[in-house]
């Protein structure tokens, strides 16, 4: 090999000019520092923008996601009247969504029907006009009538009404004040 680290025929100072040190590492000089990649102060810039733009759309989710948790709740709670007042009328028997404030959730008396948690809403359930209604329960009658009532649902800036038809059992949706 040689005084040249493995590079014969080649001088020192034309190692240097190539790059290349005595021991055959490359070695950096201020004029061959290459320019590739990014600097410090440029990820540090890319971070900044991009946790401020996460910071912006996390901001736009927090009441949002509440709107979101009025509007889903409220869709299942029609929802399941609906398949109540269907089962009332196939099975001859009454049906009852209930409201119970200590767990914050809906419970259906339809076999295999899970509770409807409401946490972090604001609920109001107001009675029906027929019969003697139970406080915060809306009642499916096997003729297809109900002892109506509206269920009132409230996050964020989102209301939601349920008013459940007494002579028909049908529920009507509408955004509240």
């Amino acid at each position: 090999m040689g005084g040249n680290g493995g590079h014969e025929g080649f001088t020192r100072g034309e190692l240097a000019q190539d790059g290349l040190a005595q021991d055959g590492l490359a070695q950096v000089t201020q004029e061959g520092f290459n320019q590739e990649g990014f600097t410090l102060v440029e990820m540090l810039v890319t971070m900044a923008i991009l946790a401020l733009a996460a910071g912006v759309a996390f901001q736009s989710l927090g009441p949002g996601a509440l709107d979101r948790r009025t509007l889903l709740a409220s869709e299942t709670i029609a929802a399941e009247i609906g398949r109540l007042r269907a089962e009332a009328i196939r099975s001859g028997r009454a049906g009852r969504l209930a409201f119970e404030p200590q767990g914050h959730l809906f419970t259906s008396s339809r076999p295999g029907a899970p509770p409807i948690p409401v946490g972090g809403l604001a609920v109001a359930v107001e009675p029906g006009p027929i019969g003697r209604p139970t406080p915060g329960e809306v009642r499916l009658l096997p003729d297809g009538s109900s002892t109506g009532g509206r269920i009132l649902l409230g996050g964020g800036g989102t209301r939601r009404v349920l008013s459940v038809s007494a002579l028909t059992g049908r529920v009507r949706r509408e955004d509240g004040p």
